[in-house]
């Protein structure tokens, strides 16, 4: 099976662009010192901070909650809570989405450093090959 067009040349608006060069040994590196910092720091915290974020977790205002059971009572102290339960929710999701995407980031750059790791390889990188590795860590696929 031979290379396809596109692969043989760039696309025309990329003609005048210089050969780029990757250190396939620094990503590793960094592929290694993310997912270490990801899993090593990052991860500890997350639980206690998704927790304590969450509206059925110690979000800090139980007592407060308690007293502005009733919005009729005090509405704007109702619609605060209402509004500050919705961004802690919120908060805690993207953190625990960042963990998850952050790893699969190093994840996929430990992938493509492996797999080019000698000069032919290297010289046959393609972005492609890139995008195929991050699709393959990605939570959505």
């Amino acid at each position: 099976m031979g290379l396809l067009d596109e692969d043989r040349h760039p696309p025309s608006w990329l003609a005048d662009y210089g050969a780029i060069e990757a250190d396939v040994d620094g990503l590793a590196e960094f592929a290694d010192s993310l997912a270490a910092e990801v899993t090593g720091h990052y991860a500890r915290h997350v639980e206690q901070v998704f927790t304590d974020l969450l509206p059925e977790g110690s979000a800090g205002v139980t007592g407060v909650a308690d007293a502005a059971a009733d919005p009729d009572t005090f509405p704007e102290l109702a619609g605060f809570l209402g509004t500050h339960g919705i961004a802690a929710r919120d908060t805690a999701y993207l953190m625990h989405f960042y963990q998850t995407a952050t790893g699969a980031v190093a994840t996929a750059a430990a992938t493509v450093s492996a797999r080019y790791r000698d000069v032919d390889a290297l010289a046959a990188a393609r972005l492609a090959d890139v995008e195929a590795a991050l699709d393959r860590v990605s939570p959505d696929a």
